[in-house]
Protein backbone atom coordinates (compact mmCIF):
# COMPACT_ATOMS: atom_id res chain seq x y z
CA UNK A 1 0.00 0.00 0.00
CA UNK A 2 1.54 3.34 -1.04
CA UNK A 3 1.66 6.47 1.14
CA UNK A 4 -1.41 8.08 -0.45
CA UNK A 5 -3.49 4.94 0.12
CA UNK A 6 -2.37 4.92 3.77
CA UNK A 7 -3.36 8.57 4.19
CA UNK A 8 -6.74 8.04 2.53
CA UNK A 9 -7.41 4.99 4.73
CA UNK A 10 -6.45 6.94 7.85
CA UNK A 11 -8.62 9.90 6.89
CA UNK A 12 -11.58 7.61 6.26
CA UNK A 13 -11.14 5.75 9.57
CA UNK A 14 -10.05 8.65 11.80
CA UNK A 15 -12.78 9.49 14.32
CA UNK A 16 -14.52 12.70 13.33
CA UNK A 17 -16.43 13.25 16.56
CA UNK A 18 -13.42 14.96 18.14
CA UNK A 19 -14.21 18.07 16.08
CA UNK A 20 -17.33 20.13 16.58
CA UNK A 21 -17.28 22.89 14.00
CA UNK A 22 -19.42 26.01 14.43
CA UNK A 23 -18.39 28.60 11.82
CA UNK A 24 -14.64 29.00 12.29
CA UNK A 25 -14.77 27.71 15.85
CA UNK A 26 -13.58 24.27 16.86
CA UNK A 27 -13.65 22.36 20.13
CA UNK A 28 -10.73 20.02 20.66
CA UNK A 29 -9.53 18.54 23.91
CA UNK A 30 -10.45 20.92 26.71
CA UNK A 31 -10.23 24.04 24.54
CA UNK A 32 -12.27 26.08 22.08
CA UNK A 33 -10.30 27.64 19.19
CA UNK A 34 -11.82 30.63 17.38
CA UNK A 35 -11.27 34.12 15.95
CA UNK A 36 -11.54 37.09 18.29
CA UNK A 37 -11.04 40.39 16.47
CA UNK A 38 -7.92 39.96 14.32
CA UNK A 39 -6.55 37.07 16.35
CA UNK A 40 -6.67 33.29 16.47
CA UNK A 41 -7.36 32.51 20.13
CA UNK A 42 -8.19 29.62 22.42
CA UNK A 43 -9.94 29.41 25.74
CA UNK A 44 -10.79 26.62 28.10
CA UNK A 45 -14.08 25.02 27.12
CA UNK A 46 -15.87 26.16 30.28
CA UNK A 47 -14.63 29.77 29.78
CA UNK A 48 -15.51 30.05 26.07
CA UNK A 49 -18.05 32.84 26.58
CA UNK A 50 -15.77 35.02 28.70
CA UNK A 51 -12.97 37.42 27.78
CA UNK A 52 -10.45 35.01 29.31
CA UNK A 53 -8.61 33.67 26.23
CA UNK A 54 -5.06 33.10 25.01
CA UNK A 55 -3.94 34.80 21.78
CA UNK A 56 -2.20 32.27 19.53
CA UNK A 57 -1.64 34.36 16.39
CA UNK A 58 -2.39 37.89 15.18
CA UNK A 59 -3.82 37.78 11.64
CA UNK A 60 -2.43 41.27 10.94
CA UNK A 61 1.05 39.70 10.74
CA UNK A 62 0.03 38.34 7.32
CA UNK A 63 -0.50 41.90 6.01
CA UNK A 64 -3.76 40.95 4.26
CA UNK A 65 -6.75 43.24 3.75
CA UNK A 66 -9.47 42.28 6.27
CA UNK A 67 -8.39 38.68 6.93
CA UNK A 68 -10.67 36.14 8.57
CA UNK A 69 -10.30 32.53 9.64
CA UNK A 70 -12.03 30.12 7.30
CA UNK A 71 -11.11 26.82 8.96
CA UNK A 72 -9.24 25.61 12.07
CA UNK A 73 -7.74 22.17 12.80
CA UNK A 74 -5.81 21.07 15.88
CA UNK A 75 -3.12 18.39 15.64
CA UNK A 76 -4.08 15.12 17.37
CA UNK A 77 -1.33 15.53 19.99
CA UNK A 78 -2.46 19.16 20.54
CA UNK A 79 1.04 20.58 19.99
CA UNK A 80 0.05 22.50 16.84
CA UNK A 81 -2.96 24.30 15.42
CA UNK A 82 -3.45 25.11 11.73
CA UNK A 83 -5.80 27.80 10.41
CA UNK A 84 -6.80 28.70 6.86
CA UNK A 85 -6.96 32.49 6.46
CA UNK A 86 -8.92 34.25 3.70
CA UNK A 87 -9.95 37.76 2.76
CA UNK A 88 -13.37 39.02 1.69
CA UNK A 89 -12.24 39.88 -1.84
CA UNK A 90 -10.30 36.71 -2.64
CA UNK A 91 -10.85 32.96 -2.85
CA UNK A 92 -7.18 32.22 -2.19
CA UNK A 93 -6.21 31.18 1.31
CA UNK A 94 -3.07 31.14 3.41
CA UNK A 95 -2.49 28.25 5.79
CA UNK A 96 -0.81 29.19 9.07
CA UNK A 97 0.66 26.60 11.46
CA UNK A 98 1.14 27.69 15.08
CA UNK A 99 3.16 25.74 17.64
CA UNK A 100 1.27 25.67 20.93
CA UNK A 101 3.53 26.38 23.91
CA UNK A 102 3.90 28.90 26.72
CA UNK A 103 4.66 31.45 23.98
CA UNK A 104 2.76 30.30 20.84
CA UNK A 105 4.71 30.96 17.65
CA UNK A 106 3.90 30.70 13.95
CA UNK A 107 6.04 27.84 12.63
CA UNK A 108 5.05 28.01 8.95
CA UNK A 109 2.70 29.55 6.42
CA UNK A 110 1.68 28.23 3.01
CA UNK A 111 -0.04 30.34 0.31
CA UNK A 112 -2.87 29.19 -1.98
CA UNK A 113 -4.01 26.28 0.21
CA UNK A 114 -7.44 24.90 -0.59
CA UNK A 115 -7.77 22.14 2.04
CA UNK A 116 -5.82 20.56 4.88
CA UNK A 117 -6.04 17.86 7.55
CA UNK A 118 -3.93 16.47 10.38
CA UNK A 119 -3.23 12.71 10.61
CA UNK A 120 -0.90 10.47 12.62
CA UNK A 121 1.76 8.53 10.73
CA UNK A 122 3.08 5.04 11.49
CA UNK A 123 5.51 6.43 14.09
CA UNK A 124 2.56 8.13 15.84
CA UNK A 125 3.78 11.58 14.75
CA UNK A 126 1.37 14.29 13.62
CA UNK A 127 1.52 15.04 9.90
CA UNK A 128 -0.22 17.92 8.14
CA UNK A 129 -1.50 17.17 4.64
CA UNK A 130 -2.62 20.05 2.46
CA UNK A 131 -3.59 20.74 -1.12
CA UNK A 132 -2.91 23.96 -2.95
CA UNK A 133 -4.07 25.61 -6.14
CA UNK A 134 -1.83 26.39 -9.10
CA UNK A 135 -2.45 27.96 -12.50
CA UNK A 136 -6.18 28.43 -12.08
CA UNK A 137 -7.89 30.23 -14.94
CA UNK A 138 -11.38 31.49 -15.58
CA UNK A 139 -12.92 30.88 -19.00
CA UNK A 140 -16.23 32.09 -20.40
CA UNK A 141 -18.11 29.27 -22.07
Amino acid sequence: MDAFEKVRTRLETQPQEEYEVVNAEIKHGGFVYYQEGCCLVRSKDEEADSDNYEVLFNLEELKLDQPFIDCIRVAPDEKYVAAKIRTEDSETSTLVVVKLSDQPVMEASFPNVSSFEWVKDEEDEDVLFYTFQRNLRCHDV
